[in-house]
């Protein structure tokens, strides 16, 4: 096993031991059916899916292929974590979506291709050393004219502290981090609490998706984040989703990708 993927084998125990601590948490709210942890972008900018026959790739609890598939999206959720997995069948109730334990690298011999869309983001790239590779993938997944569809928080956003002085690097790089706690308001973690990430620029994202054979058709850039990351962040009454007070400088939190195969 080489070193990438020792790291990958790190991050598929540290996940498995942070789903039971997710599920737990106020943050993922499992069993609130009423909540949309979508934002009102995103619905702008998927259109009309049902019909569609939709792969969510790193899909964790199931939370944005539940409501994908409450939208009449055909949904094919995958991950690594076999304890995600088991947790997001569980939570599909009688939704008719098929989950599948396997690496996003294994996703075309797992899922084979043919797919209308494929979904994925909000933490999902990070986790991933080689966007090359994961491009080709998504490429292989989709039918002719379909596309990729990917939220994900802006590499600007991680670079910056409370006080918002920078601390980190925008362009590329790999870093480990041992955490007990994840980015929820769950327990602490029981053990593996070593993790791997790997920082992506935008431009590397476009590239690796230009290469691939894939038409980059949109790309946004939004104010609003998920989570409160930075204290005196408000909530926005719309969406639910978090944006900077007015005294803070205007810069992208979210960042919105649409790509065509």
């Amino acid at each position: 096993m080489d070193d990438v993927q020792t790291k990958v084998e790190a991050n598929r125990r540290n996940w498995e031991q942070r789903t039971p601590v997710h599920l737990a948490s106020q943050f993922y709210d499992v069993h609130n059916t009423e909540v949309d942890r979508m934002a009102p972008f995103e619905w702008a900018e998927l259109g009309d899916v049902a019909g569609l026959r939709i792969a969510h790739l790193q899909c964790h609890l199931g939370t944005d292929t539940r409501l994908l598939a409450r939208a009449g999206a055909r949904m094919t959720g995958l991950d690594f974590s076999a304890a995600s997995v088991e947790a997001a069948r569980e939570l599909a109730g009688d939704l008719d979506i098929t989950y599948v334990r396997a690496d996003v690298h294994d996703a075309v011999a797992e899922l084979g291709g043919g797919f209308d869309m494929v979904y994925t983001g909000k933490g999902s790239l990070m986790w991933l050393p080689d966007l090359d590779r994961w491009a080709g993938i998504v490429r292989d997944l989709l039918a002719p004219g379909g596309r990729l569809y990917l939220v994900e928080f802006h590499p600007l956003a991680w670079m910056l502290d409370g006080d918002f002085n920078i601390v980190g690097n925008y362009l590329d790089e790999a870093v480990s981090s041992d955490s007990a706690r994840t980015y929820t308001d769950g327990p602490e973690l029981a053990g593996d609490t070593v993790n791997f990430q790997w920082n992506h620029a935008l431009g590397t994202v476009v590239t690796a998706l230009s290469r691939a054979g894939l038409r980059v058709t949109e790309l946004h850039e939004h104010p609003v984040l998920a989570w409160d990351q930075w204290p005196g962040m408000v909530r926005d009454e719309t969406s639910g989703w978090w944006r900077l007070p007015a005294h803070r400088p205007r810069i992208p939190l979210t960042y919105s990708l649409t790509a065509v195969r």
